[in-house]
């Protein structure tokens, strides 16, 4: 049958919290690949896990090893609450890989957890050193509770010696019960019974024979009685519906007349605008004639030292008069002023 190699190297790192493969440390042991790892911790608590990778945290851990079953453990925990000192020897034989299990009840701390229990332990109570041998502890589970060392103040805990082989093979042939012992204890011997003498059985005696009966004569059948002519029941006369009376008719109400409505008054008629009258028309003076201008004659031309000719007027273009406005209403004087620019009289002296 191959064996497996123990060549896998596991580094434990208390300090960080860190095992594996891949961890740096003094603190080593070897295992093969199908070991499984114990991993306890300061509060009790342990469980198993396999083979961890390179590195795995697994946080503050009291103990990791390479499990075994058949390891024997001894204990010593304290309760938080009463501050008492117990201990025990347990192993670990049953578990499910990665739940977590317990050495000892909860609120509790172990103060010795140790593979090697033939050792004598110190305790000091109050400054008085006490030995206690763990192999005078009982063997108890797991999850069972240890028995009271102390109920005082423990200063101290140190491991004092080991036990020799002798004095250790002493304690666990005292420790562990007799098998035939234990037989005996669980089963004691009885004196065997003695044996009843056989009681003969009183014989039994045959039944008699019942008589069978005598069958009885038969009954002569009896006349039946000729039925008697039942009558047929007359119809009962169907009585005739009583007619309903109508419901009253309900009184209706009477209907208010509406008032008439007022008819729109014919609007009057606007009044004829009168007419207006037509303004006279104001005849317009008559314009004076102009007067006719005498021309004079030229003169012969002759070289003479008079001054420059006069140029002849130019005629004008007599204005038409407009008709005068009446501002202020019918009936109003209407005077013409004569035109400013009609001086009348052409002066030819001044070159018009």
């Amino acid at each position: 049958a191959a064996v497996a190699l123990n060549n896998i190297k596991i580094g434990l790192d208390r300090r960080n919290g860190y095992i594996g493969t891949g961890v740096r440390s003094d603190e080593t042991f070897v295992c093969n690949e199908f070991d499984h790892l114990l991993i306890v911790r300061r509060n009790g608590s342990y469980k198993v896990i396999n083979l961890p990778p390179d590195k795995l945290f697994i946080g503050k851990f009291c103990d990791c090893r390479r499990y075994d079953a058949a390891q024997e453990f001894g204990v010593i925990y304290r309760d938080n609450k009463t501050k008492k000192y117990y201990g025990k020897r347990s192993v670990i034989d049953r578990y499910i890989t990665d739940r977590e299990y317990w050495l000892c009840p909860a609120q509790c701390r172990l103060e010795v957890l140790t593979p090697r229990p033939e050792a004598v332990y110190q305790l000091f109570e109050n400054g008085k050193p006490r030995e206690v041998n763990l192999m005078e502890l009982p063997l108890r589970s797991a999850k069972a509770r240890g028995l009271l060392i102390t109920g005082k103040e423990v200063t101290k805990i140190a491991r004092l010696r080991e036990l020799s082989p002798e004095e250790a093979a002493a304690f666990r042939a005292a420790s562990e019960p007799d098998p035939e012992a234990a037989e005996s204890e669980a089963a004691p011997e009885t004196e065997p019974m003695p044996e009843a003498p056989p009681v003969e059985a009183p014989p039994i005696p045959e039944p008699e024979p019942i008589p069978e009966p005598e069958p009885a004569p038969e009954p002569e059948p009896a006349p039946e009685p000729e039925p008697e002519p039942i009558p047929e029941p007359e119809p009962e006369p169907i009585p005739e519906p009583e007619p309903t009376p109508k419901p009253a008719p309900k009184p209706r109400r009477p209907r208010t007349p509406k008032a008439p409505e007022p008819e729109p008054e014919p609007e009057p008629e606007p009044a004829p605008e009168p007419e207006p009258e037509p303004e006279p028309t104001p005849e317009p003076e008559p314009t004076p004639e102009p007067e006719p201008v005498q021309t004079p004659e030229p003169e012969p031309f002759a070289l003479s030292p008079d001054p420059a000719p006069e140029h002849a007027p130019k005629p004008r273009r007599p204005r038409t008069p407009k008709p005068p406005t009446n501002p202020g209403g019918e009936g109003a004087a209407h005077e013409t002023k004569p035109a400013e620019d009609d001086l009348g009289i052409v002066q030819p002296e001044f070159g018009f």
